[in-house]
């Protein structure tokens, strides 16, 4: 990655100052997500490890945004090449999760005892955090392909896209990555709903959907417990949610530092039957206590610029 940036840098060398123009609002928030990693990462306990964090998390994708922007409005790619490559990359991940999962071998220790597929991750949920967004841009490129005549519309890429998606959510299924594939689901219905071609469908198919799954007494004690995190996996989440926020009460203005949050969190754990993991397992707890209170406002307002960007489009 690192090369291919350099490369690019070099290729336009005489336009450097175009490559990195972009809504100035935007940027603006863009530089202060940046500004709060590099403070999170010098006051980390572990400086080697945050600056890492800090390379690969932050500078190196800011970095490939700017490159596939630029190449992007230079025409060079389009999105569908992009979600080409993208798919192709999903497959060679999702294939090794299915054959090991086929020849029940290579899965790590303790995924293995229930058969939960990594695939070449260190644990089942990474496969649905890489594949599940890439399912959501297939969905969103099949509706858009639905408004393409016949004639303009390729068979053969259509097909790529059905079986790039159907491979992808077996290995999420695989993985046994409930989240993901709850995600999939709550997205996709919403994107039907937001186009008004499908909008009825979409609503009429969810409404059955639901009186069906609320009418078999298990599946509606599964899903309750799942919405209510009443299962084990629910009160995992709670127990850390509820001992970050602990945490945060005491650093609220820099958090724990750039992967510093198992360290930060041992004093304050008090549920010592569920183990410290990386992250709080929730997206603006995980902001906060890794860059900080700033870091948070400045994330939280590019996810704002995003959904006003998108409510334009359509």
């Amino acid at each position: 990655l690192l090369i291919l940036i350099i490369l690019w840098l070099v290729q336009n060398r005489k336009r450097l100052k175009e490559l990195f123009v972009i809504k100035r609002s935007c940027a603006v928030f863009i530089a202060l997500v940046i500004i709060s990693a590099t403070v999170s990462a010098i006051v980390a306990p572990d400086t080697l490890s945050a600056f890492g964090i800090w390379k690969a998390y932050f500078i190196e994708p800011i970095l490939f945004f700017y490159l596939v922007v630029d190449l992007l409005q230079k025409k060079q790619i389009s999105n569908r090449r992009i979600l080409v490559a993208l798919c192709v990359g999903g497959l060679l991940v999702a294939l090794v999760a299915i054959l090991l999962w086929i020849l029940w071998t290579g899965i790590p220790i303790p995924w293995d005892v229930e058969r939960r597929v990594t695939g070449l991750f260190d644990y089942p949920n990474a496969l649905g955090l890489y594949l599940g967004p890439l399912v959501i841009l297939i969905i969103g490129q099949l509706l858009s392909l639905c408004h393409c005549e016949a004639k303009g519309r390729s068979n053969l890429k259509v097909l790529f896209y059905f079986s790039s998606l159907f491979f992808f959510v077996i290995a999420i299924i695989l993985a046994q990555s409930e989240a993901a594939l709850a995600s999939i689901i709550i997205t996709t219905i919403v994107m039907g709903i937001a186009h008004h071609k499908f909008r009825k469908p979409t609503i009429v198919i969810s409404c059955v959907a639901l009186l069906l799954l609320f009418s078999i007494p298990t599946a509606r004690v599964f899903v309750i417990n799942k919405i209510s995190l009443q299962d084990y996996s629910g009160q995992v989440r709670l127990s850390q949610w509820k001992e970050t926020i602990e945490l945060l009460k005491d650093h609220p203005i820099v958090g724990a530092g750039l992967s510093g949050y198992p360290n930060a969190l041992k004093p304050y754990h008090k549920d010592t039957q569920f183990e410290i993991f990386q992250y709080p397992h929730n997206i603006f707890l995980n902001m906060w206590v890794e860059l900080g209170l700033l870091g948070l406002i400045a994330f939280g307002f590019l996810i704002f610029l995003f959904l006003r960007s998108l409510s334009y489009s359509t």
